[in-house]
């Protein structure tokens, strides 16, 4: 999948261009971040810019084999599969965009393209995002400090499943980041 990611960037980088002669589309090769939220790091494919060039939206490139994880091109971010759409919800925010596409080529011939405005539910839905990964990194923190509590730490494990359980500590703290990163319990993990 890297492999036609890589092979087809370029060409879908054109037919987006191509295909938005409206919109001044630019490439883009460089890392953002978010000023306020230094973690939040950004790296996308292409910009959208205003007629002076300066950039005002996103452009994600992607390729897939599956059409049915797709939606349809007017539902915009809608349409998009969830990991891409919080990928690109992440990236706007961090640039502090407010437009953008997400364009796929399906299959090695198919091409869809999603634009959207960032609208207050968008705007919302890309702040739960940053705040799970704002509650994650804090957390991880603590742990690596050694102040995160025990009792969260092993949150969700029954006594019985400690004592029975043939799990070393390194698997019960990759069940612990998971189950923090999910907002589940470790038992559930």
């Amino acid at each position: 999948a890297l492999g036609r990611g890589n092979a087809w960037e370029k060409r879908i980088f054109l037919m987006v261009k191509d295909r938005n002669p409206e919109d001044n589309v630019t490439f883009c090769k460089t890392s953002w971040h978010n000023n306020e939220h230094t973690y939040q790091l950004a790296n996308f494919d292409g910009t959208l810019a205003d007629e002076n060039g300066v950039p005002n939206g996103i452009v994600e490139i992607k390729t897939a084999s599956d059409a049915s994880k797709w939606g349809k091109e007017e539902d915009g971010l809608d349409g998009v599969p969830e990991s891409y759409r919080m990928q690109t919800l992440w990236y706007a925010q961090a640039a502090g965009f407010k437009r953008g596409m997400v364009a796929v080529v399906i299959d090695d011939r198919e091409y869809r393209q999603y634009k959207f405005e960032m609208t207050p539910e968008l705007e919302a839905e890309a702040e739960r995002n940053r705040n799970g990964v704002q509650k994650f990194v804090e957390e991880w923190k603590q742990r690596k400090e050694g102040t995160f509590p025990e009792k969260a730490r092993l949150h969700g494990f029954s006594k019985q499943a400690m004592n029975s359980s043939p799990l070393n500590v390194e698997k019960k703290e990759i069940f612990n980041e998971v189950a923090i990163m999910r907002g589940v319990s470790a038992a559930q993990v």
